[in-house]
């Protein structure tokens, strides 16, 4: 008889395991995926982690989404260094403690965008 009840008992805990709500992980897989089957394209954000540019151009911790924007093109054109400086916001603070050592690669793309600044952004 106590066979039959820890059979119950396991079947139960079985039916409240699957009604139980999703992990939040599963929820933003199902949003991703329920955006591309839309046609929408999955909303990444990213940081911009460079120098300011002159006349509000582009601010330093600025957040976008989907990449660099397009208004940005001649300056990244110019200075390949301020696409390099664009991170997605999970690689912020691992992105500024980069920049602050010398010698990374972050340490010069900042360092670059401030020589094209110097030199007069266009």
């Amino acid at each position: 008889m106590s066979s039959r009840k820890d059979k119950q008992t396991e079947e139960q805990e079985i039916a409240a395991e699957e009604t139980q709500a999703p992990s939040q992980t599963e929820t933003q897989t199902e949003e991703a995926t329920v955006a591309q089957q839309e046609g929408q394209p999955a909303v990444d954000q990213f940081i911009y982690c460079g120098p300011n540019l002159p006349r509000g151009i582009l601010n330093q911790y600025t957040v976008y989404r989907g990449g660099v924007p397009k208004h940005l093109t001649q300056y990244t054109e110019k200075c390949p260094a301020i696409q390099h400086l664009f991170v997605p916001i999970e690689a912020l603070t691992k992105t500024i403690q980069a920049v602050q050592k010398v010698g990374t690669a972050e340490n010069v793309w900042f360092k670059q965008v401030i020589g094209y600044i110097k030199g007069g952004v266009k």
